[in-house]
């Protein structure tokens, strides 16, 4: 038997749920259509954004954690930020200007943050670690894995699969099939890909 249990608004739970995060310390993340909500096993709290002005919307498209116990939401005008003393979504900025992305990943001590065209890698204090420029400007990522020390395993918006060079910013095709009409792509504890 499950044991499961019901929220609806009336416990403060939101009406348009996006994406789920559970960050594995009894809290759930919830990204809405009106922004990041987290469940602490008895009620649901709003996250207040600490730069409403900067956003044209909250629609939250992604949540991922960090090794630092920060959760990072994904949304079209700004990546944001948030930590569970502090849950104030505040903006990641580059060049005074909000961190635009399309795909989001914590992967080691690494932030990797896709942006139209451009892998921005952040270090554990949200430093800029490294930059790669992708040389198919065309191409927008949607999800990014470390494939070996030289690669990344990427999904495009063209839902097709690319390895991305690492120093050169090239897509080379990977060694395996399908890469075409890939919607997920998943990398697990074992070091195996999932592709759906």
């Amino acid at each position: 038997f499950y044991n499961y249990k019901q929220l609806s608004i009336q416990q403060g739970f939101p009406a348009a749920v996006t994406t789920l995060y559970d960050n594995g310390d009894g809290s759930i993340w919830i990204g809405t259509a009106l922004g990041l909500y987290r469940f602490n096993g008895v009620s649901v709290q709003r996250c207040p954004d600490a730069h409403p002005e900067q956003r044209s919307t909250l629609y939250v498209n992604d949540i991922v954690g960090d090794y630092q116990g920060r959760i990072w939401e994904l949304v079209i005008d700004g990546v944001g930020y948030c930590t569970e003393e502090n849950d104030t979504v505040r903006l990641l900025t580059l060049n005074g200007q909000p961190v635009k992305a399309t795909a989001l990943k914590a992967e080691k001590e690494e932030l990797w943050i896709a942006t139209a065209d451009t892998l921005l890698v952040y270090d554990t204090h949200l430093s800029l670690k490294r930059t790669l420029v992708f040389s198919d400007r065309h191409e927008f990522l949607y999800d990014v894995t470390d494939y070996d020390p030289r690669h990344y395993l990427v999904r495009t918006g063209r839902k097709q699969l690319w390895l991305l060079d690492k120093e050169s910013g090239r897509l080379l095709p990977p060694p395996f099939r399908p890469t075409e009409g890939v919607h997920h792509l998943y990398a697990d504890s074992q070091g195996c890909f999932w592709i759906s």
